[in-house]
């Protein structure tokens, strides 16, 4: 019975698939119907279609169409412009059926994804990200170096501005494999269509397959190791993050918030906390910037990485403890366990709570040649991403950075911080008790 099920279920995809084409073939039929054709010099129009146009050109066409002046409305009756215009669904349909590009429908001013490609969606489908790109804010996907020209065009669109004909923006786009999120950089090109005023983009470059990551290969030991906080090297403080990710965003469970339960959990670190709030002015459960400052000054932090053989993905380890100088007393507490960074939702000690996920997702700088996690803050109500951040390692330090912000045409808080190495080497009782755990 289970064979003739699974037989069963191959001709019925098989009989989806080719119900698909032949849907996909009359809707690039009737476009070729609607779209001029443009002259071209170094090709010979020699395409299956009937205007003898390729697929390839006849998308080309129709950019050109909706971002030409021809396509603008004008001064001429409403019958005769509505008799020029081409269907909405007609475009929809036909946009979003191609599996050659990379196209998506925006919604302006908040560059929310309403809809993409095939070839798109195809990128996110089945990962360990969020799996579907639809109902995203696109500025969750690309780096914050070219995230400014598209807040920018947003707070344009917000006042009335607006842009006039069609625009390009180089950025580099995050996109997702099995098991990684892969960089690349393409061209962004935009124009206003006739579906309603919305946005259409269009992923320009040479984005080779992405692939999955083959991280067992990769040696992470150099970069396992005591680390603490830099200020010399650091714009903003963890204290001044998650308080800004707490009054843009709600967010109440950051990594800082995560250290004040677990550093307590001591007796003896519990008392030296006592007393840095009485110096400060202050109590734990009403933190205060002075107190906060001050014991950022006084955490270390030991980080362990490894990949977990039963998911492929690497997995980020964090103990925390609270060490003073000579001047204030030789105070070393024990090490305890405050978070595990994975792509797995609530495993281990983590920043999820009742009301958001956060999944650390790999990657590696090959320019750099250097690994760091994304971290992606999600809505549990509606699993929408919200906030990212890059925490990249090398065998010197540790650099967190990202952007805050609440809308996309807000002027975003821009945080770095940076975790130095200390020089003292990974705990080997740390290390043989995790590799237990695991």
């Amino acid at each position: 019975m289970p064979i003739r099920d699974e037989k069963l279920r191959r001709q019925r995809q098989k009989q989806l698939k080719s119900e698909e084409r032949a849907l996909s073939k009359k809707l690039l039929r009737d476009l070729d119907s609607l779209v001029p054709v443009k002259a071209r010099v170094h090709y010979n129009l020699n395409g299956v279609l009937p205007s003898k146009r390729c697929n390839a050109h006849l998308l080309e066409d129709l950019r050109e169409s909706l971002a030409g002046s021809e396509w603008k409305r004008t001064k001429r009756s409403v019958v005769e412009d509505q008799t020029r215009q081409i269907p909405s669904g007609v475009i929809r349909e036909g946009l979003l059926s191609c599996r050659s590009e990379r196209l998506l429908v925006l919604e302006l001013p908040s560059w929310r994804v309403i809809d993409g490609s095939k070839k798109l969606l195809a990128d996110f489908e089945g990962s360990k990200l969020l799996g579907d790109l639809r109902g995203q804010c696109l500025l969750h996907f690309i780096d914050e170096g070219a995230r400014y020209k598209l807040q920018h065009l947003s707070r344009l669109v917000r006042d009335g501005l607006g842009t006039a004909g069609e625009v390009e923006i180089g950025v580099r786009m995050r996109f997702s494999s099995p098991n990684s999120v892969v960089h690349r950089t393409c061209r962004l090109r935009l124009w206003v269509d006739v579906m309603g005023g919305k946005t259409v983009g269009w992923i320009e470059g040479n984005i080779d397959p992405i692939q999955a990551e083959d991280w067992l290969s990769r040696d992470f030991r150099p970069l396992c190791g005591v680390m603490r906080f830099n200020s010399a090297l650091s714009t903003s403080s963890p204290w001044q993050v998650d308080s800004a990710m707490k009054i843009l965003l709600g967010s109440r469970t950051g990594i800082f918030a995560r250290l004040i339960p677990v550093l307590e959990s001591s007796d003896s670190t519990s008392s030296v906390l006592e007393k840095m709030s009485v110096y400060t002015g202050s109590t734990i459960a009403n933190l205060k910037s002075s107190l906060g400052q001050m014991l950022i000054q006084h955490v270390e932090l030991h980080f362990t990485l490894e990949v977990d053989h039963q998911t492929g993905f690497p997995v980020g380890h964090v103990h925390a403890r609270i060490r003073l100088p000579h001047l204030l007393g030789v105070f070393r507490s024990p090490w305890k366990k405050a978070l595990r960074a994975s792509n797995q939702d609530n495993m281990g000690p983590s920043m999820c709570d009742a009301s958001q996920i956060v999944r650390f997702l790999p990657s590696f700088d090959e320019e750099a040649r250097e690994f760091f996690f994304l971290a992606f803050f999600i809505r549990r109500s509606d699993m929408t991403c919200f906030h990212t951040r890059m925490i990249r390692f090398n065998e010197m330090r540790m650099e967190q950075s990202g952007q805050v912000f609440a809308n996309a045409w807000e002027v975003p808080y821009t945080f770095s911080y940076t975790m130095s190495r200390t020089g003292e080497e990974a705990d080997r009782v740390l290390l043989a008790h995790i590799a237990g755990e695991g």
